[in-house]
């Protein structure tokens, strides 16, 4: 079995925007990026982004290329340090740190909206099952003890309807003990270098993730065959470049059979469209857009369009944790509910 090791320490999403923004800007403006990452350490000295982006300016002193001191120092995101890296050999690292800016601003946009999104259904969650937990454990026990007590006593389906009850709550009480474990081993997995399998799995068994992760995947590849297209690149040297920028097994997979219809002399758009890596409607845009000459302008289109719908399926995602959970407790509740009230009316009814 393969031991999660620790990942090195980077910068999180907010920082890595701010650093590719600013970088960006510094090389625009025909500044060294050292002396540009000097003023950044200045300015987070005291934070840990300050250290990481000192040992990176110390790096890029001795190397002279920031993909080269990404490879000593590691404190960008692979994707980050792998696109910079086709950004000098494109001759377009300016354009491409802008566009790792805009990036990774929406990433920290979208984990904060996430972590708020799940925050509150969190606490409820707990707060329900410490309810639960005392209704099950303190409050049942008595209630059947009291109903016993009264002279009538509880029938069988009164008794049942009360174990029925009680059965629920400890399910539920598993449940919600089962789903905070599970939680816990996936964030921390996902902080070590299992990273990418763990994306997969979930990929592969949630539907929600997976369909984010597709439009990720397409938005990415379209974003970086835009940017090599643009350049200058041939298809056939642009796509080990795309391939190589790959952080998923799908990607890769993808990416490889592209790859392979080209070689088998199909076109691009074609190979395109046989990979999967868009939708059919889209991969008809491009098959047009190639007719027309126009394959790097398609490409920008789709990235642009594969990132709207990345943004709304995670904007569903979060709609659907709250109402999802507070519905699954909502029904919890009512079954206790009944399990308690079905003793008490049949109780009453013998009495009238």
């Amino acid at each position: 079995m393969t031991s999660a090791k620790k990942a090195p320490a980077r910068l999180n999403a907010e920082e890595t925007a701010l650093f590719c923004a600013q970088a960006a800007m510094v090389l625009k403006s025909g500044l060294s990026l050292t002396d540009g990452l000097a003023a950044l350490c200045e300015d987070f000295r005291e934070t840990r982004a300050g250290a990481l982006l000192g040992d990176l300016a110390r790096e890029i002193e001795n190397t002279g290329s920031l993909s080269a001191a990404l490879e000593h120092a590691p404190v960008l995101p692979p994707y980050a340090a792998r696109m910079v890296r086709v950004g000098e050999q494109s001759g377009k690292l300016d354009d491409v740190l802008a566009a790792l800016g805009d990036a990774y601003l929406r990433e920290a946009r979208v984990r904060r909206n996430m972590r708020q999104a799940v925050l509150y259904p969190a606490i409820l969650t707990l707060m329900m099952g410490a309810v639960i937990a005392v209704v099950v454990f303190c409050v049942m026990p008595v209630f059947s003890r009291v109903l016993r007590s009264l002279g009538a006593g509880m029938g069988a389906a009164a008794e049942g309807a009360t174990q029925a009850g009680m059965a629920i709550g400890v399910a539920v009480l598993v449940l919600v003990g089962v789903l905070i474990v599970a939680a816990a081993v996936v964030a921390v997995l996902l902080r070590t270098g299992l990273r990418a399998r763990v994306l997969n799995w979930l990929s592969a068994r949630l539907p929600v993730v997976r369909r984010a992760a597709a439009s990720l995947i397409a938005e990415r590849f379209a974003s970086a065959m835009t940017m090599l297209v643009g350049s200058g690149y041939p298809i056939e040297d642009a796509l080990p470049l795309v391939e190589e920028l790959s952080g998923t097994d799908t990607m890769r997979e993808k990416v490889a059979r592209v790859e392979q219809g080209l070689s088998q002399g199909r076109s691009f758009s074609d190979a395109v469209a046989d990979a999967g890596v868009f939708d059919a409607l889209h991969a008809r845009m491009l098959r047009a857009g190639a007719a027309a000459g126009q394959v790097d302008g398609v490409l920008a289109r789709l990235a642009d369009i594969y990132h709207e719908r990345f943004d709304r399926e995670v904007s569903n995602a979060e709609a659907l944790i709250e109402p999802v959970l507070v519905a699954l407790l909502a029904l919890v509740a009512g079954a206790i509910l009944l399990s308690v009230m079905l003793p008490l009316a049949g109780i009453l009814s013998s009495m009238l």
